[in-house]
């Protein structure tokens, strides 16, 4: 039961962040929404994620009954206010020669209307004109960068290669490691049934993990995957599929010494196989370690030495290791051995490893996996 009992001004509409709720968890989102039902709401700076559409109902069709979608996944419909669309004759309703209000990527500078939910969540504008076009302020998907950040820079829900806006970006065709070092493949690339060699999993913001091309390792076919303060879920031996942004790095600014090849915010899925990946072996020591181009074809591959025995520890775990004539550093950035495990003259038939840079002392590393990596000997030097 209804009693008017007075008049008033109509209160202003709550603004709310769409942006900010789109980017939410499913659940985190449905439970914000749920907030606003009932409640006259604003958002602004949202963009048109799906055309007009007529909407169907169970008898009658309603030939002015229409929605589209804007950020976060909302729907604005013509409930309560009309829509105007041209949408062609069917066999229900007529042509409607009407211009259409939006279309597909446009920029909307604000949506005025009720909290609702109906199957899904709404606005439901109260005058065509709450509909406001002609905004500049969208967010958007629309540069390599933004692809490749692991942000739903949108909030449509779809983040980065699984984002529509971001095909043209993430769609480059299939490449290889090889062209990546060789530096003919830049950007945004793609790597097809690559093998895991090693992870990096010690914390932090600095994890990854490298891969091959194919089960026997071979200079210029290594890589490392960034992945940063987010620990890598494969394992190795494992085949993935990477689409990611091509980075040279350096810890130092402005970049002194040799850089680092790294894939950098990755889009990691799984592809079918698990292949125990190779070492390269008979590299001498001197080339492996040589900082210039003459170590670069073997930088992030994985490779196997033999007969070296600890000369020194120089601190932070690392360990100099000697083949009797040349040195060169072990690291425990992907196994996370302490270096009293291995005393002074300890003696390795044999040290398996991906090859690392230390960008900060600008020196090549070779760091092994799993303690299996360091078998015992009694040939050194």
């Amino acid at each position: 039961t209804v009693t008017k009992v007075d008049t008033g001004t109509v209160p202003a509409p709550h603004v709310i962040d769409a942006l900010a709720i789109g980017q939410m968890s499913a659940v985190d989102r449905d439970a914000e929404f749920e907030k606003w039902e009932g409640v006259r709401v604003k958002v602004m700076n949202v963009t048109v994620a799906g055309g007009l559409r007529q909407i169907t109902s169970s008898g009658a069709d309603d030939c002015t009954f229409r929605d589209f979608a804007i950020t976060a996944g909302l729907k604005v419909d013509s409930s309560l206010a009309a829509i105007p669309a041209n949408f062609a004759a069917t066999a229900e309703c007529p042509a409607t020669g009407e211009t259409d209000l939006v279309a597909r990527g446009d920029c909307l500078a604000g949506v005025t209307g009720m909290g609702d939910y109906f199957f899904d969540w709404k606005i439901l504008p109260l005058a065509t004109s709450d509909i406001e076009t002609g905004g500049t302020g969208c967010p958007a998907e629309n540069t390599r960068e933004l692809c490749m950040d692991t942000i739903d820079n949108d909030g449509n829900g779809f983040a980065d290669c699984m984002d529509n806006a971001c095909v043209g970006f993430c769609s480059t065709g299939a490449t290889t490691i090889e062209m990546i070092q060789a530096g003919t493949a830049t950007g945004v690339v793609t790597l097809e049934n690559v093998i895991v060699t090693a992870l990096d999993l010690n914390g932090g913001t600095s994890m990854g993990f490298w891969v091959q091309q194919s089960a026997q390792a071979a200079a210029n076919h290594g890589v490392l995957v960034f992945t940063g303060s987010v620990a890598p879920t494969v394992a190795i031996g494992n085949h993935v599929n990477v689409t990611a942004m091509v980075k040279e790095f350096d810890a130092t600014t402005p970049a002194v010494g040799d850089t680092l090849t790294e894939l950098t915010n990755p889009v990691v899925t799984p592809a079918t196989g698990m292949t125990t990946p190779l070492p390269l072996a008979g590299i001498a020591v001197t080339t492996l370690k040589d900082i210039s181009s003459v170590g670069e074809p073997y930088e992030s591959v994985l490779v196997t030495l033999s007969n070296l025995k600890v000369t020194t520890a120089p601190g932070n775990d690392r360990l100099v290791l000697t083949d009797g004539a040349n040195t060169i550093v072990m690291d425990d950035d992907s196994f996370n051995y302490a270096a009293a495990d291995y005393p002074m003259n300890t003696c390795f038939a044999t040290v398996t490893g991906v090859m690392g840079v230390n960008t900060f002392d600008d020196e090549r590393r070779i760091f092994p996996r799993i303690a299996a990596d360091l078998v015992a000997g009694t040939s050194c030097p």
